[in-house]
């Protein structure tokens, strides 16, 4: 996970942190437009859970995914159309553990009973865009 800084302009938090309300007690609608803040961060924050549709969208986008799909459903992995455009690392990766892929009907990858996916990196990568 990368920390950015971001100036106190950008940034409401830093404000906050800066100037603390000294009142002993937040009026209702302070204290309302706090929790909805507080609320709205917490929501906006937390990366959302792919679904199965995004996973299989991004399947179909996704060249060097569709070329396992080929080399699962053929058996063949040196016999690729655009090896050159391909994630080699990727494809390698995946070759490795063919003995555990197969392809479900709608083109999800799954790794024995999981939907497979391109490794840690790039699957966080993908999740963080999520957010």
């Amino acid at each position: 996970m990368a920390i950015n800084y971001k100036p106190g302009e950008d940034n409401p938090a830093d404000y906050l942190s800066r100037h603390p309300n000294r009142s002993t007690k937040p009026s209702s609608r302070e204290q309302k437009i706090t929790e909805e803040y507080v609320n709205h961060l917490a929501y906006n924050s937390i990366p959302k859970a792919m679904t199965l549709e995004n996973i299989e969208s991004e399947t179909l986008k996704d060249r060097t995914l569709q070329a396992v799909i080929t080399a699962i459903k053929t058996g063949n992995w040196t016999q690729t159309s655009n090896f050159q455009s391909l994630e080699k690392q990727t494809y390698d990766t995946l070759n490795r553990c063919a003995h555990e892929l197969s392809v479900t009907e709608t083109g999800l990858i799954l790794k024995e009973r999981r939907i497979g996916h391109q490794g840690k990196t790039k699957t966080l990568s993908m999740l963080r865009d999520k957010v």
